[in-house]
């Protein structure tokens, strides 16, 4: 594999893209272009936070996303080795990053030089849950890497300009907090993932997605009822065993004013729950083994680029685990303390 030039060709080539752009922290612009084979009301509505009319940047990402029908890329993917996780060695194109899922027969390649991607489906692709409600997640994984950030798997509570990150994998019970935070006057970025940029000072919390994930309840879930959830629009993916939730865009929930991080509790759920909830010590390298479990693992690529990140990021913020009781009041007086 000597060149993508074909690929790139066929790109600029289409005409019948649906396209629309994104703006990050109001700087990082991005362009996106679909062929109708993709569900782009989905991904417009996941991203809808960020939506942007005009972008006065040429200079900017441009993402495309075909089919099979409109490229072949078998001559690229047949010449190339492969690792476990699909990545194609492209030997003299180190700013070149390609991808090949054999599995769903996916093809991605990302051009750090020209700042371009391409997605490849098959026309009859089957998405999965989260490529629609938490769509692009490797491209964002990677791209925030190369751009001083990273995109970390958490729920955000802010207040005042001031953000704690609440990491974990699924399950973990950073969504249910999250929620119960908004129930009492809080604001998030997202319960399910978030940039996080480096700047100079500090680190401060980007919004990406624009809607809320809660688990279905079962037998031996507690359900939880909260009241400010009452008219949000919802999808209950019963195959996934969660519903997405998407509050109003307009909502006093969302935090847009990129709050300041400055602490990160990790919440966790044992059993029996206690009555009151309860900071524990945590030690910088839990944290970072947290971060990589529920990142890393998620989009394997760039890992000591993201563990190095981590450890930049933990240096600088207080940070506990969150032992979260029965008392969901209790649980967010727990971390307003912290704020």
């Amino acid at each position: 594999m000597s060149s993508l030039d074909n690929l790139w060709q066929v790109c600029n080539g289409q005409n019948n893209f649906n396209k629309f752009s994104i703006a990050l922290f109001d700087q990082h612009f991005l362009d996106f272009y679909f062929s109708p084979a993709w569900s782009i009301e989905k991904i417009k509505r996941a991203l809808a936070l960020n939506l942007s009319e005009n972008n006065p940047n040429n200079n900017c990402w441009k993402i495309y996303s075909l089919t099979i029908r409109e490229f072949d890329f078998t001559n690229y993917v047949n010449s190339c080795n492969r690792d476990q996780h699909g990545k194609l060695d492209l030997k003299n194109d180190e700013q070149i990053v390609a991808f090949y899922d054999s599995l769903n027969k996916v093809f991605r390649v990302y051009d750090f030089v020209n700042k371009r991607a391409v997605i490849i489906i098959q026309e009859d692709y089957i998405f999965n849950e989260w490529e629609l409600h938490s769509p692009l997640r490797e491209f964002f994984h990677i791209w925030a890497l190369k751009n001083n950030a990273l995109l970390i798997h958490s729920g955000i509570v802010s207040k005042n300009g001031v953000a704690i990150l609440l990491p974990g994998a699924g399950g973990s019970g950073k969504s249910t907090t999250t929620i119960s935070c908004l129930q009492h006057n809080l604001q998030t970025t997202g319960d399910d993932y978030n940039l996080i940029f480096k700047t100079e000072a500090s680190f401060k919390v980007c919004t990406l997605y624009s809607n809320v994930k809660l688990k279905n309840p079962k037998p031996q879930r507690k359900s939880f009822d909260f009241p400010i959830m009452q008219g949000w629009e919802s999808e209950n993916l019963e195959y996934a065993e969660k519903t997405i939730f998407y509050p109003p865009l307009n909502s006093t929930i969302w935090d847009k004013s990129n709050p300041k991080l400055t602490g990160i509790l990790c919440p966790y759920i044992a059993s029996p729950q206690p009555v009151q909830p309860e900071i524990i010590t945590m030690k910088s390298v839990e944290l970072i083994n947290r971060l990589a479990v529920s990142s890393i693992m998620q989009s394997p690529f760039m890992a000591k680029e993201y563990l190095a990140m981590s450890v930049a990021l933990a240096k600088q913020m207080k940070i506990a685990y969150l032992h979260l009781s029965t008392d969901i009041k209790a649980n967010v007086e727990c971390i307003e303390e912290w704020l």
